[in-house]
């Protein structure tokens, strides 16, 4: 670790490989349930949906969890930025959906975890440029 930085680069990649994998995997065998705690009740199109973000979220898993350890910067630069973005939006879709009344207060949950990553891959990515 680098002098002042509070977590390694490849930390952030293994903290975002472990959270889009739980989601995923979870989306993927059971989307009612999982979105059951934040109140929307999903007809089996939404269920659908689900689950293609949950094989979506899985191959995003494996993508950060098979490069946590490279070194080759433009690669951890565009990595890195591409997760800010990712990470950004969803922390802003997360308040837009409770705002509309779509999803209830679980939803910060999300946004608290989003916000957290959005701020590591942005230290990097966006700040720092890896």
């Amino acid at each position: 670790m680098r002098g002042g930085e509070i977590v390694k680069l490849s930390t952030v990649f293994l903290i975002n490989a472990i959270f889009a994998g739980f989601g995923g995997f979870g989306l993927v065998v059971m989307p009612a349930a999982l979105m059951a705690p934040y109140g929307p009740e999903l007809n089996t199109a939404g269920i659908f949906v689900a689950q293609l973000l949950g094989v979506t979220l899985l191959g995003t898993s494996y993508i950060y969890w098979a490069t946590r350890n490279v070194k080759d910067r433009p690669i951890l630069y565009t990595l890195s930025f591409g997760a800010f973005c990712i990470h950004l939006a969803a922390l802003v879709l997360g308040l837009w959906s409770y705002q509309i009344h779509a999803l209830n207060n679980m939803i910060f949950v999300d946004v608290f975890l989003h916000g957290l990553l959005a701020g590591g891959f942005g230290y990097y990515g966006v700040w720092k440029k890896v």
